[in-house]
C-alpha cells in the first residue's frame, strides 16, 4: 500500500525515531522525563524547552532584522490578547532568547500576529551575531505555546 509523501512526512515529525539495538530490532524508547502536571499531557504535544529562568520558550513564526531602521519583527501566534508586552528578550553569550511573559487566554482563532521592536529594546548589538534559541514553525496551528 502506498502512502501520500505527506502522510510520511507527518507520521516522521509525531513518532519519535527508535535506535536500532545490535540485533537490528528497534530498542525500547527510554524512560522521558516527566512534565510539568497538566503542561502537554492533555494534548500529547512535546513538553516546551525552558530558559535558565523556567519561563517556556515559544516558537515563533518568523523574526526579522532591519539595521536601517534598527528593528526587530517576530511574528508569533496570537488568539487576540497579545501584544508587544507578551514578550521578553534574552541575550546571553550570544544566543537570543524571546520568552512570552504574558499569556494569550483569548478564544479568536489562532493567526498571524507582527509586532516590531526596536534593537535596543531587545539588547541586540547591530555590530554581533547572535543565535536564535527558539524554534521557527511554518505552520500557525502546530505551533508549541505555553
Amino acid at each position: 500500500m502506498k502512502f501520500p509523501a505527506a502522510l510520511l512526512l507527518f507520521a516522521s515529525l509525531l513518532l519519535p525515531a527508535l535506535p536500532a539495538t545490535a540485533a537490528g530490532s528497534p530498542a525500547p524508547p527510554a524512560p522521558a522525563a516527566q512534565p510539568p502536571a497538566g503542561a502537554a499531557e492533555a494534548t500529547g504535544a512535546p513538553a516546551l524547552p525552558t530558559t535558565t529562568a523556567n519561563a517556556p520558550v515559544e516558537d515563533l513564526l518568523g523574526i526579522s532584522l532591519d539595521f536601517d531602521r534598527g528593528e526587530l519583527t517576530l511574528q508569533v501566534v496570537s488568539t487576540g490578547c497579545t501584544d508587544r508586552q507578551s514578550f521578553a528578550f534574552r541575550l546571553r553569550a550570544g544566543a537570543l532568547t524571546v520568552v512570552r511573559t504574558k499569556k494569550d487566554e483569548c478564544k479568536r482563532m489562532p493567526e498571524m500576529l507582527s509586532l516590531v521592536y526596536p534593537l535596543a529594546e531587545t539588547g541586540i548589538d547591530p555590530a554581533q551575531p547572535f543565535t536564535l534559541v527558539n524554534a521557527l514553525c511554518a505552520n500557525l496551528h502546530l505551533v508549541r505555546r505555553p
